[in-house]
């Protein structure tokens, strides 16, 4: 299950975007800094709809201080948070979700009062979020906020009773380290279905026979004597596998990836699209990637271009994302029009 459409409003850098006739693979084109990562976010927070907790974690994910508090402003565009976050999307099966994010505000600063001087002007701050949405025509709330305690300053959340989501979703960068996607492969090959991923990755490698866990490290057998690390096979084949991981391991769902290409040299960039038109038929994943590089839209149509291929024409649709001060607008190619893109030297980087 994934989205056909989403739209977005006060969130990050974007004050309004609109994205409609999402596919199985996408591509989302642009310049640095023009919002394609938080576009992501904002389909991560839209798929775990009911997790307030979530806000945190796309904070995370960009590294931000880990005083979570302090940082949550930025959620909001320009970092007014007068104005609510609305996310809304509609998915394949065609039913709409809305959210919409407030600010709870507060006092957690205790080492303001420590001073032997007070003031009854303190500015609150934001100390949690509000989350309003809405899955069809029922509506639901939930909630955290930061709570003095004993302990210190803890986090008490609130969760819609009744409400149990039904999208799997992952965001993720390909430099993401090899202790993540390490979790999933223990899991994959303990549930006895490594043999679904080996299967996709003979398209890369076709001497694969295994893959295993040792001491934490990946192993392969690719026909030797002995199980060899992943590494010898090079860092672009492991990137390649911790994809082909992650769309198993979410199947049936959504995978959000951040800078696709990062670190794939441009000759493995046709196998990188065999391997996830592949793999994502396969097991019914969604991919919305980023890249700001014109080498994967050419890969892209070139592995297209393949008459053998064209049943997977009309899963792809690329989306040049371009800001004009405040206004946003998400330029959509189809196969057909991809190639008069390139020609035309389409904005992506």
């Amino acid at each position: 299950m994934g989205f056909q459409s989403i739209e977005i409003n006060n969130f990050r850098g974007i004050k309004h975007l609109e994205i409609d006739n999402l596919k199985r693979i996408n591509v989302l084109m642009g310049s640095n800094n023009v919002g394609k990562s938080s576009i992501l976010e904002a389909l991560f927070l839209l798929t775990g709809i009911s997790n307030p907790y979530l806000s945190f974690k796309v904070n995370q994910y960009r590294g931000f201080p880990y005083d979570y508090f302090k940082a949550l402003d930025v959620l909001f565009f320009e970092r007014n948070h007068e104005l609510p976050i609305t996310i809304s999307g509609k998915d394949c099966q065609g039913n709409k979700r809305m959210m919409k994010i407030s600010p709870v505000y507060g006092f957690l600063d205790v080492d303001k009062y420590s001073n032997e001087s007070f003031s009854s002007k303190e500015d609150e701050q934001i100390i949690g979020l509000l989350s309003a949405f809405n899955i069809g025509d029922k509506e639901y709330n939930s909630s955290f906020r930061g709570e003095h305690t004993d302990k210190g300053i803890e986090i008490s959340q609130i969760h819609p009773e009744g409400y149990k989501e039904n999208i799997l979703a992952k965001l993720f960068k390909t430099d993401t380290s090899s202790e993540d996607f390490v979790t999933s492969l223990k899991s994959i090959i303990e549930n006895k279905k490594i043999d679904s991923v080996i299967s996709v990755l003979k398209l890369i490698e076709p001497t694969l026979n295994d893959v295993i866990i040792m001491d934490n490290s990946v192993m392969v057998d690719v026909g030797y004597s002995k199980y060899i690390p992943i590494n010898v096979l090079g860092d672009g084949f492991r990137k390649i596998l911790s994809l082909v991981i992650f769309i198993y391991e979410y199947r049936n769902g959504v995978l959000l990836v951040d800078e696709i290409d990062n670190g794939l040299h441009y000759s493995v960039l046709e196998l990188l699209w065999e391997t996830l038109f592949k793999s994502a038929n396969e097991f019914d994943t969604q991919i919305i990637a980023t890249t700001h590089s014109l080498d994967v839209i050419s890969s892209l149509e070139k592995y297209l271009s393949n008459d053998e291929r064209g049943l997977y024409r009309d899963d792809f649709r690329a989306f040049s994302i371009r800001k004009y001060d405040y206004e946003m607008k998400a330029f959509k190619y189809n196969y057909e029009n991809i190639q008069f893109a390139l020609e035309q030297e389409i904005e992506i980087r």
